[in-house]
């Protein structure tokens, strides 16, 4: 699936997957499919495509959440697994507020938990670096 082949309109994002509140693992493949294919793009969207987006963030955040309650508490903190992964790619906190079109200083913030990354953010980075949004909350 491609940006340059979705529809502008809310109808036609609607056809082509309605948005619904995910309640398995394919549709949350489904639904995680769209949202990676439309990340990148939000500079080009339209409104109907800007609502469809968040909408669907909204869903894979919800469902990401509700299956981390369940989640072994040994897992890391999103901060450490940000840090390692900017780390690993080279990216300091102000790559980090520049790609998330932030203020330099926020990049620190959100690293140190002090500023949560917002919907836009989390599917932003989960298409930039190739990992489920859940990596990111």
């Amino acid at each position: 699936m491609q940006f340059a082949t979705m529809p502008n309109d809310y109808a036609g994002l609607y056809q082509m997957h309605a948005p619904r509140p995910i309640h398995d693992k394919i549709g949350y493949e489904n639904t995680l499919e769209i949202v990676e294919a439309m990340a990148g793009f939000e500079d080009r969207f339209t409104p109907d495509q800007n609502d469809y987006f968040e909408l669907l963030g909204d869903l894979v955040i919800a469902y990401e959440e509700e299956r981390e309650k369940t989640a072994p508490e040994n897992t890391l903190p999103v901060t450490t697994r940000l840090k390692s992964l900017l780390e690993a790619t080279g990216w300091n906190a102000s790559d980090l507020a520049r790609f998330l079109s932030l203020d330099p200083t926020m990049g620190n913030k959100i690293l140190r938990g002090e500023r949560k990354l917002t919907t836009t953010h989390v599917l932003k980075l989960s298409g930039h670096f190739k990992l489920r949004a859940e990596y990111f909350i």
